[in-house]
């Protein structure tokens, strides 16, 4: 079995997510005013309001905002296992979720 995690983009995880959400990179432009090379300049850290962007990232799919912030060695396999996990918890889990990948976010890092 290969235990090595192959790293996503933003844009990889943003393909993704469409894809599984049956829309297209086309409708993601349209309906949400997000288009694939602001995706691009987020990566780059070329666009002013990259917050911006990564909340209606978050909130389009569903998903809290770390998932667009997470570090880009995150095994893909660990991300598609917490988007499918997600989409089957209650609401009061998913916000208890989001709280405890809050506080995850705010404890001290090991090196």
């Amino acid at each position: 079995m290969n235990t090595q995690s192959k790293s996503f983009s933003l844009l990889d995880k943003v393909k993704y997510l469409c894809e599984n959400h049956g829309f297209s990179e086309n409708d993601l432009a349209e309906k949400y005013n997000i288009r694939l090379s602001d995706i691009e300049a987020v990566e780059n850290s070329n666009l002013n309001d990259k917050e911006e962007i990564i909340k209606k990232l978050a909130a389009i799919f569903d998903l809290p905002i770390n998932y667009f912030k997470l570090n880009e060695n995150s095994s893909h396999d660990s991300i598609d296992y917490l988007t499918r996990a997600m989409k089957d918890l209650s609401e009061n889990d998913h916000d208890e979720l989001l709280k405890f990948s809050e506080f995850l976010e705010s404890m001290p890092r090991e090196n």
